[in-house]
């Protein structure tokens, strides 16, 4: 991903950033988003050759680069939405530059717990897609090109995007994130509509932490599922009966398992009922699971 830097419509420098040398760090206790990038610089040249045919060149002191990670606001586009944090570069210093320079840079921005939670439920299922507004400060050392000033402050949005592996493994779990498994599904051409709309409503109640809406949401899915199955290959077929509904049965009697949670608790024969809890893992397999089987049933309403 590369941002261009231009005084009066001449190019003065480059800032080359890569996705997978974006990383986080320190955890929940105080997280941070590391975005490391390569930045090129050469001095600016005049608009007009000497008769011997060469252009003047004005070197400069680059005083401070900044930034601010901003959400996308369209993702096929640099346009910045909302703001997410400050970066800093690490370690930077005045440069001087007299001739074509390259410098590796590192831009760091300070998250909360908070952030790195809507940060997560902003990306969804796909790799995510953000803006970096960035400011490069110039002082020039001296100027006789009346069309440039001595102090220059140039800005240039640059477009991120971070693959979906390198925000699981390498970003989220070192923001305070947990570790996950990355499964690859194939989404596919969505042709049972009303089934995806409850997983999509599952997958946003599972960012809060809603296990109930999770069963809830899931059980509904795996209804619409399975009347879709059992209308295209009919109830009694081999194919219905042992490719889905041994299947489906099993997971349908799972979501519902948390829709009747705190009935079967008081009915249970525990000897400490009060551990009888569910938690993220427990949301993990029941969504798991009805995603796979939204696949499964999917090619099976399209088999003849």
């Amino acid at each position: 991903m590369n941002g261009e830097y231009r005084v009066d419509g001449r190019k003065v420098g480059a800032l080359r950033i890569e996705p997978n040398r974006v990383h986080g760090r320190n955890g929940d206790t105080f997280p941070e988003i590391v975005i490391n990038g390569l930045l090129e610089l050469q001095p600016l040249e005049s608009n007009y050759k000497d008769e011997n045919g060469i252009r003047e060149q004005y070197p400069y002191t680059v005083t401070e680069i900044t930034g601010d990670l901003c959400l996308n606001d369209n993702r096929n586009s640099r346009s910045a939405g909302q703001r997410v944090c400050r970066l800093e570069a690490d370690s930077f210093g005045p440069h001087h530059v007299s001739r074509s320079t390259e410098q590796s840079i590192r831009l760091t921005g300070r998250l909360s717990p908070y952030d790195v939670k809507q940060l997560n439920e902003q990306r969804g299922r796909s790799d995510f897609h953000l803006t970096i507004k960035t400011a490069l400060t110039l002082c020039f050392d001296e100027l006789t090109d009346d069309r440039v000033h001595k102090f220059e402050r140039l800005r240039e949005n640059i477009g991120l995007i971070i693959p979906r592996s390198t925000w699981v493994d390498k970003v989220y779990p070192k923001l305070g994130g947990p570790d996950v498994f990355v499964i690859e599904i194939p989404r596919g051409e969505r042709s049972i509509e009303d089934a995806w709309k409850k997983i999509e409503a599952a997958e946003k109640a599972y960012g809060n932490l809603d296990i109930q809406g999770v069963y809830s949401n899931c059980r509904e899915a795996l209804n619409i599922l399975d009347r879709r199955v059992k209308e295209h290959l009919g109830a009694k077929s081999c194919n219905y009966t042992l490719r889905w509904e041994r299947a489906y049965s099993d997971a349908q009697n799972h979501a519902s398992f948390g829709l009747h949670h705190d009935e079967i608790k008081s009915n249970a024969n525990c000897e400490k009922p009060e551990h009888f809890i569910l938690t993220r893992a427990d949301m993990d397999a029941v969504l798991l699971r009805t995603q796979s089987l939204l696949k499964l049933a999917e090619a099976l309403v399209q088999e003849r």
